[in-house]
């Protein structure tokens, strides 16, 4: 059985085994203790799970004396919008994101609106660790919840007010929310712009027509139907609608990394890009470090995690941060990956720049991206495989700030566990598939080995 895991990007398990009410009512708790018992913002993505969940979050909360507003089934960076809105403590988003249908999960978040920063997250532990310890309130003192029906109207008009809209009705959008937050929030946005749409997957069921993770493997059917034209731009939303994956006006699936890189591109293009800071990941695609280039930008890389990018876009006061997961984080907006932004962003640069999808995107090199995992075992020593992997490729420049990446002349190696499931990552991007084949072929071969 797969074990709970607990990382900064929260508490993830399979609903029923791992994660049950009784985990749910003790991160409440927990977080209650740790905000002091201040007010808590709580919402969810659609999985059919969440009001179980929600409903012992909301008991843990209450029993140590926190006020619960409660938002109910909306996009993670609606919760991180309603937290600023409330001047709450903190907020608790009941999502396992990507994550295959069997898993749920609890994101927890501090009063910037942004995810558990490095302290936070260590203090958190501490109170979580000694839960079973922690003593409720009397009666005349237990929290109490409220809800808040208006968060994503809320969250769609702060978009609409901070990135100034042309008009984009002329234009056709085909979205594939698969029965997640997005058929809740997608709609509002596009209405509010006046752009003509089609929403599949619409039911806001949580039970998903394909596998949740936004990749090419999972989206034959919005290929199919942006093949067959009629459409400008199609967009993908995963359950909690805070990754973006576009699908050009050719039916093209043109990467992850092109959401962000494409956003990047349009907002450099309209500030002073010398004295602009673009934060990334460190798997994010060298498309961005060409991009930026090109507008003499400057970029920092961070650790794999949003909460890692935050704090860096916070510290260096960046324009546009994200991840190459179709992550966009806008801090003009919010200080999360928000899919809605990054709607807005490239509807507004398609009219601006009169440009279509398909040609914006092959104004750039062209990189080949590989991904695997590896399951995580109990004989496996990740530091010795980094130790091996460094050893198979001597030649290339390493950084192990996160796992190891390895930099070489044709492309670059990222091998590190993942804060999400009970995996080991592989991402591997180079010129050519056949190069990335041969690369991932090399690093397979040293973990097992090794």
């Amino acid at each position: 059985m797969v074990g709970l895991i607990v990382s900064q990007s929260g508490i993830r398990g399979i609903v029923g085994e791992t994660l049950t009410p009784y985990v749910a009512l003790d991160v409440g708790v927990a977080f209650g203790h740790f905000v002091s018992g201040g007010v808590v913002v709580v919402g969810g993505d659609t999985r059919p799970s969440h009001e179980m969940l929600k409903q012992a979050v909301v008991a843990g909360l209450t029993s140590v004396g926190c006020s619960v507003i409660d938002i109910g089934k909306v996009p993670t960076p609606t919760v991180q919008q309603a937290i600023r809105y409330h001047q709450a403590a903190g907020g608790i988003v009941i999502t396992a994101s990507h994550n295959p249908a069997p898993w749920n999960g609890l994101k927890l978040m501090q009063a910037s609106g942004s995810f558990l920063d490095d302290a936070a997250y260590e203090q958190f532990q501490g109170v979580y660790a000694n839960r079973h310890q922690l003593v409720g309130m009397p009666w005349d003192r237990v929290g109490q919840c409220v809800q808040d029906p208006d968060a994503i109207q809320r969250h769609v008009n702060r978009i609409v007010s901070v990135i100034e809209m042309p008009d984009v009705s002329h234009l056709s959008v085909l979205v594939d929310a698969n029965h997640g937050t997005g058929c809740l929030a997608t709609p509002v946005l596009l209405d509010a712009l006046g752009v003509r749409y089609d929403l599949m997957q619409s039911d806001g069921d949580g039970y998903f027509s394909h596998p949740p993770e936004p990749v090419r493997a999972n989206l034959d059917d919005i290929v199919s139907r942006m093949q067959s034209g009629g459409y400008d731009i199609g967009f993908v939303q995963d359950p909690d609608a805070d990754r973006l994956v576009v699908i050009d006006d050719q039916g093209r699936y043109i990467g992850e990394d092109y959401t962000l890189g494409l956003c990047v591109d349009y907002l450099l293009s309209t500030h002073n890009a010398v004295d602009s800071t673009v934060v990334i990941n460190l798997s994010t695609s060298a498309l961005l470090h060409d991009i930026v280039a090109r507008h003499q930008a400057q970029l920092v890389q961070t650790k794999i995690g949003e909460t890692h990018v935050t704090q860096a876009l916070m510290q260096h006061g960046g324009l546009i941060g994200g991840e190459g997961n179709g992550g966009v984080i806008y801090p003009e907006v919010g200080w999360g990956r928000d899919s809605l932004v990054g709607m807005a962003l490239l509807l507004k640069a398609l009219v601006t720049q009169s440009v279509r999808v398909s040609q914006w995107a092959d104004q750039f090199d062209r990189y080949e991206f590989l991904k695997a995992s590896v399951p995580v075992t109990d004989s496996m020593n990740l530091e010795a495989l980094i130790h091996a992997l460094s050893n198979q490729f001597s030649d290339y420049t390493a950084n192990d700030a996160d796992g190891l990446k390895l930099m070489g002349p044709d492309g670059w190696i990222h091998v590190r566990s993942s804060n999400t499931e009970p995996i080991v990552r592989i991402f591997i991007e180079a010129k050519t598939q056949a190069l990335c084949q041969a690369m991932m072929a090399q690093v397979k071969a040293t973990m097992t080995n090794g």
